[in-house]
This record gives C-alpha cells, sequence and structure tokens, in this order.
C-alpha cells in the first residue's frame, strides 16, 4: 500500500464511506485499511511487511508446497493419457461428446479408475471430462458391474493399472 492509497483511505473514512465502500473503491483489503488508517496500526503493519520480507530472503519460511489438488489433477491427466495409448485413442476424443462403445468405454474405464484408485471426486473427474457428476458416478458403476461379471475389460483394466505403475517407478 503506497503513501497516496492510505490518504484515499483516509479521506473516504473522514467522508463517511464504511470499510467496505473503501475496500471496493482502493481495492485494499478492508484489514490492512484499518490498520492503515490507524498511526500506530500503520506501524504494526509496515513492521509486519518487513519482518515477513526479512524471512523470506533468510529461507527461515517454509517452501511453498505444491497444492494437493494440483498433484491430483496430474495424476488425472496421467490417468486419462495412459487409457487413451492403451485402446489407440487421443486423450481429446476420450473427452469429446462421442457416444459410440470403442471411445465411451476408455472413458467410463478412465472414470473408474480416477475413482477407485485416485480417491478423485465425482465433480472433479467431471469437470476435466467434459461431464456431469452423475454420469461419472453412472461410468463407475457400469465398469464395477462389467468387472465383477468378469467381462473382457478385466485385462483392459489390469494393463492400465500395470502401466501406471511402471510409469510411477521410473
Amino acid at each position: 500500500m503506497n503513501a497516496q492509497t492510505i490518504e484515499e483511505v483516509f479521506v473516504l473514512r473522514r467522508g463517511g464511506a464504511s470499510w467496505r465502500e473503501v475496500e471496493r473503491r482502493t481495492g485494499v483489503s478492508a484489514t490492512a485499511a484499518r490498520r492503515a488508517s490507524d498511526p500506530e496500526g500503520y506501524k504494526r503493519f509496515l513492521a509486519d511487511c518487513i519482518e515477513y520480507q526479512r524471512k523470506r530472503r533468510s529461507g527461515e519460511l517454509a517452501p511453498k508446497q505444491v497444492h494437493y489438488r494440483t498433484q491430483k489433477r496430474g495424476a488425472m491427466r496421467r490417468v486419462l493419457a495412459e487409457t487413451a495409448k492403451h485402446f489407440g485413442l487421443l486423450q481429446r476424443e476420450i473427452i469429446a461428446q462421442d457416444h459410440r462403445p470403442c471411445v465411451a468405454i476408455p472413458r467410463h474405464i478412465a472414470c473408474y479408475l480416477m475413482r477407485v484408485d485416485l480417491q478423485v471426486s465425482y465433480p472433479s473427474i467431471g469437470r476435466l471430462l467434459d461431464r456431469d457428476h452423475s454420469t461419472v458416478i453412472n461410468s463407475v458403476k457400469r465398469v464395477s458391474c462389467l468387472l465383477a461379471a468378469g467381462d473382457h475389460i478385466c485385462a483392459d483394466v489390469e494393463a492400465i493399472r500395470a502401466r501406471l505403475k511402471a510409469g510411477r517407478a521410473e
């Protein structure tokens, strides 16, 4: 926050503007604006900023962790890629709005593997595949029933799982 912004905060507050109004007009969070409008609070705010920068430069702060969702998204894309490769399709063909069995079955298998092996939520899988979560639920149920019945897709599912494990081991 620069001196001009602080001056704006003072003017707006003297004019009777609420903290929300200050936040909306200046783009500064209400907490920071409150601190800036009080001289002692502003000194504390600056001291906190300086201390944070010192810790960042010295390495006292822990490095940023890779977000959990980012890790899952990468694993989901890997499942999609391996499924497409196994069936000789492109990833965009699996994602496309195509109802032919030669495309739909690999899509169902990819949904099943993401849900069962990665424990990804139905809505997350749906967002990746441009589908509604209820469609993903149906896909997972369908593959589960086919696997329980000992259908020919058992070999496909196991082959894709093996490829995923081999890719992880490298």
